[in-house]
């Protein structure tokens, strides 16, 4: 017989499950007696704990008499205190008051207490209306409590309440909290069930209907494990399937057909601390292998009933048959191990490959550096040769046709020497605006933001376009090939401005941050389609377009940013990486050197003029026409710096002629090193550059004067015998910037 069945010993009502919580309504003492006597015989004789809560109108001791009366075998349940009779008084109101959870504290305490006396469970009967009349709301909550509660332990309980003292709306409230009612009709006992009950157990056989539905379409087997007995049913057919039997399992013999040995240990830990924790219950395991000596594998999950002491009762759960999911999974196994290879081998080849991608990135990097200076060192090598051989023939022939106007005064053939020396101008001008193109030396003497600032004067010169330029200080690229691409795309972009743009007026803004240098190029002209635009530059050749400047930025790892739409105007951002190390030296400090005696010139002698120039051509065709004048001679030449501070301490000079740029040491810091020993010596600036930066770092180092190479005569004359200290001198040069 299955344990969770108890027979009730009255006929009417048969076998109940434990937890079930019924009522009894009497009107006479034999009424108790027709039912509590056969109730409480066969739960003694099924080893159960019996306890009877009684009052009027059968005290404690009537109603042991009356049991004993009937049936003297109760004796020996009493001798062996299987059976108890407790005054209802003393039971629910031993203080005077009802207290509802003391009661069912008490009421668990005893079937504990059964529990541990070896007894199946307890049964019990019980008067509460007698002492808790006077509160009946309390009564009402205390019985739907335990009618709620009973099910999950192994008790059956009587409530027993009198028809004399019920009026018919608490009757409806006696039924409502218990399972079923027993009234006596005609002299026969009947059930009446509660509205309540059958809507629940029509709810749960709905429910258990759905749920063997769902099992039986999951192909779930449906199990219960019974601690007490150690037992396995089979709670479905899917179950009995799975066991090979319809038939209940004793626990040796489950583990002994159904557990391989191998899984053994793992599905009893699991069953263990599942039951230790009160935890669910879950494990994987293989079965023994079949007739057909396949072996399957089982999911097994589950979850404890606790008994009232909390201890695990049963284990209700659900087993699926999930030998195919093992089966996909170890063939999914075997296609990630065949596929870890093949990533391995191909992780391996693109490492290979990457390292070739790597080197010919580089490879590519160092060519778009090559080429950017390349391309420099051509522009530079045409400057230089227009500079360095054509503007020195210029400039020197300039010289000498001063010299032969001076000469041909009131001659004939003054107009045309006027005429030559005009196409000569005329060609300076051009050789220095095609060498201020080719190379502004600007850009590799002073550094990127010098190189810029004289762009915007360039392009206002030139083109009307007005730049607003922002430098931030510490802007200076250490690498030339960047700081060149930079200067060239700035240009480029800028000229994108004047021809498209519709606008005189731009931005360029110089910033840098920890790791990069950052040009923004904006104008609020018409804008265009940023997309079309690139889409047109990828077919494009050549040149510094877009294109081409953001292929060479991000050889170089840096990147340009378009950002413009049709009459919005556009912005340009190009990032190139930054090293912190200095490209151009701007703090040069003059070296020791010995203290010289100061000459001072006597008043009526002539100025002595030390020339200095890397171009021979220049100096004989300068010492030529300074010679004729009666108040002037030639005290030396130098080819360079050094040469000219050697000589300045050797000759001490009254006026230096200083070229501004020189190999070995330029003008600038020749200028500076003569002025800080010999500061009596004046020195004059000379370049065949117009630029006012050049002026100014001349000025800077001491220079009392900077005239080009082409000025008229006039003009170095007077700047030679200009008697005002340096510093003071305020003649500059015009500021044509076609250099």
């Amino acid at each position: 017989m299955d344990s969770r069945v108890r027979h009730t010993g009255i006929d009417v009502i048969g076998d109940v499950s434990w937890g079930t919580h019924w009522c009894q309504f009497y009107q006479t003492k034999r009424d108790l007696l027709d039912v509590l006597v056969p109730y409480f015989r066969q739960g003694l004789a099924d080893n159960e704990f019996c306890m009877w809560i009684t009052c009027a109108p059968l005290e404690v001791a009537e109603a042991r008499n009356a049991l004993l009366a009937i049936d003297p075998t109760f004796e020996e349940y009493f001798r062996r205190h299987q059976i108890e009779i407790l005054d209802s008084a003393a039971w629910y109101t031993p203080t005077g008051d009802f207290k509802m959870e003391e009661v069912l504290q008490a009421g668990a305490k005893k079937l504990q207490e059964a529990l541990d006396r070896g007894y199946d469970g307890l049964r019990g009967a019980g008067n509460a209306h007698f002492a808790v009349r006077q509160d009946w709301a309390a009564l009402t909550a205390y019985e739907e409590i335990v009618n709620r509660g009973i099910s999950k332990y192994p008790a059956l309980t009587i409530c027993t309440y009198s028809l004399d003292d019920c009026d018919a709306a608490e009757i409806m409230d006696v039924m409502s909290n218990h399972r079923f009612s027993l009234i006596k009709r005609n002299g026969h006992w009947q059930i009446v069930e509660s509205s309540e009950h059958q809507k629940a157990e029509a709810a749960l056989r709905k429910s258990e209907q759905r749920l063997r539905l769902a099992c039986t379409a999951a192909r779930l087997g449906v199990f219960e494990w019974d601690m007490v007995s150690g037992t396995v049913y089979a709670e479905n057919e899917r179950m009995a399937e799975i066991l090979g039997c319809e038939g209940p399992l004793s626990s040796r013999a489950f583990f002994a057909s159904m557990i391989d040995r191998q899984d053994s240990f793992a599905f009893e830990h699991a069953f263990a601390e599942a039951k230790r924790l009160d935890q669910q219950f879950y494990s994987v395991c293989r079965t023994l292998p079949g007739i057909d000596g396949q072996q399957r594998w089982l999911e097994f999950s589950g979850r404890f009933s606790l008994a009232v002491d909390g201890s695990p009762q049963r284990l209700i759960g659900v087993v699926g048959d999930i030998t195919e999911r093992k089966r996909a999974e170890e063939r999914l196994r075997r296609l990630n191990g065949l596929l870890e290879q093949r990533v391995r081998e191909k992780t391996v080849e693109l490492a290979s490959k990457n390292k070739e991608l790597q080197s010919r990135v580089a490879q590519l990097s160092r060519l778009a550096s090559d080429l950017t200076l390349t391309e420099k060192r051509e522009r530079n090598s045409l400057a230089k040769l227009l500079h360095d051989n054509l503007q020195q023939l210029l400039a020197a022939a300039t010289v000498r046709l001063q010299a032969a106007t001076e000469s041909a005064v009131g001659s004939e053939h003054l107009t045309e020497i006027e005429e030559v020396h005009g196409l000569i101008q005329v060609s300076l001008a051009t050789c220095r605006s095609l060498t201020a193109e080719l190379s502004p030396t600007i850009l590799h003497e002073a550094g990127l933001a010098a190189g810029l600032a004289w762009l915007a004067r360039w392009m206002e010169k030139k083109y009307g376009l007005v730049v607003e330029l922002q430098a931030d200080k510490d802007t200076e690229p250490s690498r030339q090939d960047i700081c060149i691409l930079l200067f060239e795309s700035v240009r480029e972009l800028l000229f994108n401005v004047v021809k498209h743009a519709g606008v005189n007026h731009a931005k360029v803004i110089l910033s840098r941050s920890d790791e990069a240098l950052r040009i923004v190029v904006s104008d609020e002209g018409i804008g265009f389609d940023a997309d079309r635009i690139q889409a047109q530059n990828c077919e494009a050749t050549g040149g510094f377009g877009l294109f081409s400047i953001r292929e060479r930025l991000e050889l170089l790892d840096g990147s340009l940013t378009v950002q413009s739409t049709p009459q919005q105007g556009s912005t340009l951002i190009l990032v190139a990486p930054l090293v912190d190390a200095p490209l151009y030296a701007t703090d040069r400090e003059a070296p020791d050197t010995p203290c010289f005696h100061v000459k001072t010139r006597i008043a009526g002698t002539k100025l002595s003029i030390l020339l200095v120039d890397d171009h021979s051509i220049f100096r004989q065709a300068m010492a030529v026409r300074l010679q004729r004048e009666p108040d002037i001679e030639i005290a030396g030449e130098a080819g360079n710096g050094q040469e000219a501070i050697d000589k300045a301490r050797r000759f001490r000079p009254d006026v230096i002629l200083m070229d501004f740029s020189m190999p070995q040491m330029d003008g600038v810091e020749a200028t500076r090193r003569i002025h800080a020993e010999l500061p009596d010596i004046r020195i004059i600036g000379l370049s065949m550059y117009e630029e006012a930066d050049r002026a100014q770092a001349m000025l800077d180092a001491g220079a009392s004067a900077y005239v080009t190479k082409t000025a008229g005569l006039e003009q170095l004359l007077k700047a030679i015998r200009d008697s005002s200290p340096p510093h003071k001198q305020t003649s500059s040069p015009d500021q044509n910037l076609d250099d």
